[in-house]
């Protein structure tokens, strides 16, 4: 009480003991004929109100029974007796003693407040005027952290999301083929790109909203224990059921969850086939095929999403029944207690408004099941690919030191090798060296296993048996770096790269001297029809490069291979697309300009390797000739049967020297 009157100020003395009074007094300080509350500190403040409350009630059962008058005149000079009198008041209070004491504190207050002459209407005005304040100015401060958190949040996932992009990117750019085949390169685009993206919207939520409710629930349970309401495990069995819910849902959920990120590779893999096939489609009319395969595809993800979607569609109904049932129960059994004036109102508002908060608190991590499901299946197949281990290691320590002045004298040494999936060898005990300055043509049926001879020289794969050197180091000793800069490879299926010409070119490395990749593409006769084009070197590449034909795309291919002037050159059917003429000019500009490399050609053609320094011929992955072609045409059955099928007589007798 701020302000009472001297006769209330002894009617209070007369109901305390020695210490409580000395409390009074010093708390109390006379002004202009009434007592006025002097500062006091927060823990002081709350004593002098226990004994003001209990003074409060003890004066109002002697007002209810007509004795408080006869109390004092008999017994003012006996304190003791009105002190336990007060005491033995108070222990009769079963009930909500706390409330039931404020209650009679604040009628006391009122009462005393007009007596003096205060005005409680304007005291509670400015109360409200100044909570109202209060709440707008918390409330912008809430709304602050709010945006704060959620930018945060979103920068944080967003890092975290480019982080995991370029970690899944430079692990797939060191994998090998194997390990590509393993996932397979539409699973492989799918985790890189709707997996990464499932975990930074979840953890943007998760930051945001998960990690925000249990604070919310923690706030809400410690001003419910300050509202002297006995109705706790009414929250304790909203959150029970809403806990069940959530189990019952996520056992449902999780397994169409998974199956949903493996129906989307399918997806990716269908959708990436027709988009990369689809002239062969149009050519031979397979329109609706494709379409029903697609849409085969789509319908069972469809169904498996329809399937998540009437878990979500039936968890939040549920979920509000819960909520609004638990607020009818409050309302049902707190009334009850306010109309037998065990609980006020407001007390009882405010637990139902703290219980909603709590319950609230659960519907917001209940959210976690429309994203944290998914988003476990996506973190478990990123991790899959970011701990795989790569087929082909390399050793912690190397001998790149000893290749520093590269002859380029390649020796195959007894390799075998098969897929690991295939119990068939592709090759068995080959042996041939590549000798620098020389051109060794490789030549063979279909699925000899030529281009797997220039793979396994790469390491895109590694020998099971045998060893394979340059200038007699194993290349298992060497860095892949270090191997790989050794060697141009023109693949044989050429590809290029969205861009121009120029960037296709310098592609080993943009710093490149201009006059380097002229020269690159002079000895590629890729010149003549670069400078036909308006822009030059400058001209634009489409993807795939879809814009060029193929014996442009080859001879571009060829120059890129070219600018970083490799040691051993690999030309994997590289001149397939090329017509004869050019062909023969590509190949004598290499001749005349490429000195001192080791040069490497598997063709199907034999029009393309006939003048080669050495032919090895490969028949069901065995070395079954090695000479020239004048030497193969005499002793080898297999290199005459092809060289026959390809050439006419006068080209067989002649040696090709025609073609010269």
């Amino acid at each position: 009480m701020l302000k009472m009157s001297k006769k209330t100020y002894s009617t209070y003395s007369l109901f305390m003991n020695e210490d409580e009074l000395k409390l009074f007094n010093k708390s109390y300080k006379e002004d202009s004929g009434y007592y006025k509350l002097e500062s006091i500190d927060k823990d002081f403040k709350k004593k002098l109100n226990s004994i003001f409350e209990e003074v409060a009630y003890t004066i109002y059962t002697l007002m209810s029974s007509k004795q408080l008058e006869s109390s004092i005149l008999n017994n003012v000079r006996n304190k003791d007796y009105l002190y336990n009198y007060r005491k033995e008041a108070i222990n009769k209070i079963k009930d909500n003693k706390e409330l039931f004491l404020s209650k009679v504190a604040v009628r006391f207050v009122e009462e005393e407040y007009k007596n003096v002459g205060i005005d409680t209407n304007k005291i509670s005005n400015e109360y409200l005027k100044n909570t109202a304040l209060k709440m707008i100015f918390i409330t912008f401060i809430i709304l602050s952290i709010s945006v704060t958190v959620s930018f945060i949040a979103s920068r944080v996932a967003a890092s975290i999301g480019k982080n995991l992009r370029k970690q899944i990117y430079e692990k797939v750019l060191n994998f090998s083929t194997l390990d590509i085949e393993k996932f397979s390169i539409a699973s492989l685009i799918t985790r890189t790109t709707n997996d990464i993206t499932q975990v930074q919207n979840s953890l943007s939520m998760i930051l945001v909203i998960v990690l925000y409710a249990p604070l919310m629930a923690i706030a809400g349970s410690i001003k419910v224990l300050k509202t002297n309401v006995n109705m706790s495990y009414m929250i304790a069995l909203g959150i029970s059921l809403i806990i069940i819910l959530i189990v019952i849902s996520f056992i449902y959920a999780m397994p169409k969850f998974k199956a949903m990120q493996t129906l989307l590779d399918r997806i990716n893999l269908v959708s990436r086939e027709i988009l990369t096939g689809i002239q062969v489609i149009r050519v031979f009319g397979r329109e609706k095929y494709e379409e029903k395969r697609f849409d085969k595809e789509n319908q069972n993800h469809m169904k498996n999403e329809k399937a998540i979607i009437k878990v979500i569609a039936l968890f939040f109904p549920y979920l509000m029944l819960v909520l609004n049932g638990l607020s009818i129960l409050i309302l049902y059994v707190g009334s009850k207690q306010v109309d037998l004036g065990y609980l006020q109102v407001g007390d009882l508002l405010a637990f139902l408004t703290y219980s909603m908060m709590i319950i609230s608190s659960f519907i917001f991590l209940t959210m976690s099941i429309v994203i944290i499901p998914r988003a476990t299946v996506a973190v478990k197949r990123i991790d899959e690919v970011l701990t795989t281990d790569f087929s082909i290691k390399e050793k912690e320590k190397t001998l790149d030191e000893k290749l520093e002045n590269v002859k380029g004298i390649v020796k195959f040494n007894n390799v075998t090798f098969s897929f690991p999936d295939s119990d068939d060898e592709v090759l068995e005990d080959v042996s041939f060296t590549l000798e620098p300055n020389k051109t060794t043509a490789i030549i063979g049926a279909t699925g000899s296993g030529k281009s797997t001879v220039l793979h396994l020289l790469l390491r895109y794969f590694d020998v099971n048996k045998g060893n394979i050197t340059i200038d007699g180091v194993d290349i298992r000793d060497l860095s892949l770096r270090k191997l790989r800069s050794l060697i141009g490879f023109v693949p044989q299926k050429a590809v290029l790269f969205s861009g121009n010409i120029e960037s296709n070119i310098k592609y080993l490395d943009e710093s490149l001297e201009d006059n380097t990749m002229e020269k690159a593409a002079q000895i590629a006769e890729a010149e003549e029809f670069i400078l036909n084009k308006d822009k030059k070197y400058k001209t634009t590449i489409s993807e795939y490069g879809s814009n060029v034909s193929g014996g442009q795309k080859q001879r571009l291919s060829i120059a890129r291979a070219l600018v970083g002037s490799p040691n051993i050159l690999l030309f994997d059917d590289s001149f397939s697309a090329l017509d004869y003429k050019t062909d023969f000019k590509v190949r004598g500009n290499i001749h005349k300009n490429l000195t001192n490399k080791t040069i490497v050609i598997v063709a199907q053609r034999i029009a393309t390797i006939l003048h080669a320094d050495k032919i090895i011929v490969l028949d069901k992955g065995e070395v079954v000739g090695v000479g020239t072609h004048e030497e193969l045409l005499k002793k080898n059955k297999i290199y005459k049967e092809i060289a026959e099928s390809q050439l006419s007589k006068e080209e067989l007798t002649t040696g090709g020297k025609n073609e010269k």
